[in-house]
């Protein structure tokens, strides 16, 4: 079963569930449960629609409505209003039932995305499968309590915190906080106990980033070593360089050998001659200086031996 077949088995799944607690409520309940709270609510839905809060009745002291309780400005009921919301709506569009499908859907349909955001769509399938057949979830959709309504926050906001924990979206996390808001809003307890596992997880995540973030820190306030600090030396070629060029103007020779011999010059009597003699001079060696040929040196070298011999004087011989 490929992944869009599980889809329309999910949307299967939870329309099932909203028809289940739809046809319960009509067939099995026509008149509601024994439980009285039923009648608190539908009659807090009826003064929602008709945009007021307190109830006032004809006669003074002579009729309260079951869990109302009786304030400086009229009477009010003791539970909150989310649920009667959601029965409000479904009496402005034809029945109040219709919002118990519309609660029945929904808890099945989140219950498959708390699988897939737990494991798979498998999980997810099995899990609404099983909801489904719940009897709790089955008497508990068909009425007007409630129990259903809050169990729909509790999925949503599960769901919310889990996917804004895979994809790190801020809005997802938003949702989360509304839902989970509006479900100890509607019933504190049942809203506190569902989301301490999701709080403790949220305060370990929260303390493993504050301890990245004070290694983080501490890694950009150590010392660098000397050797990462210092700047590294300047290359021997910077002053090679600028040595070989001058060296190669002056002498108007250029050669493409990297490194240059030594050159060892003999002095004879007042003329240098590049032979093998006694007295010899060495110069530095530079490593990126040029070479200069050896028709060059040689030519050099024979220039001036006929000069210094044009200047000396004859011999008495």
């Amino acid at each position: 079963m490929d992944g869009r077949a599980r889809r329309r088995l999910a949307v299967a799944l939870a329309v099932l569930g909203g028809l289940l607690a739809l046809g319960l409520a009509v067939s099995l309940f026509p008149y509601h449960t024994i439980n009285h709270d039923e009648g608190v609510y539908l009659q807090q839905a009826s003064l929602l629609l008709r945009g007021r809060l307190f109830l006032h009745p004809p006669v003074a002291d002579a009729f309260r409505p079951w869990f109302f309780v009786d304030g400086a400005r009229g009477l009010y009921a003791k539970y909150a209003p989310y649920p009667a919301v959601l029965y409000a709506a479904g009496t402005a569009l034809g029945n109040a039932r219709l919002a118990l499908f519309a609660v029945g859907a929904a808890v099945v349909g989140l219950t498959y995305l708390l699988g897939v955001e737990i494991r798979d769509r498998t999980v997810g399938l099995l899990a609404a499968g099983f909801v489904l057949v719940s009897p709790l979830f089955v008497v508990d959709a068909a009425t007007f309590l409630p129990y259903a309504p809050v169990a729909a926050l509790n999925l949503g906001f599960a769901v919310a915190y889990l996917r804004a924990e895979r994809t790190g979206k801020t809005g997802w996390a938003a949702l989360a906080g509304a839902l989970v808001g509006a479900a100890f809003f509607s019933r504190p307890y049942t809203a506190v106990l569902f989301a301490l596992p999701f709080v403790a997880h949220a305060a370990w995540t929260l303390g493993r980033a504050r301890s990245a973030l004070r290694a983080a820190i501490a890694e950009r306030r150590r010392p660098r070593s000397r050797a990462a600090a210092s700047p590294p030396p300047p290359s021997a070629c910077v002053g090679c360089s600028s040595r070989s060029g001058t060296t190669a103007t002056s002498r108007g020779a250029r050669s493409s050998s990297p490194i240059r011999p030594s050159r060892r010059t003999t002095v004879s009597g007042s003329a240098r001659t590049p032979s093998a003699g006694t007295a010899t001079t060495t110069r530095p060696r530079w490593p990126c200086a040029p070479t200069p040929s050896s028709s060059g040196v040689s030519s050099r070298a024979g220039s001036r031996a006929v000069s210094s011999e044009a200047r000396s004087p004859p011999s008495a011989s």
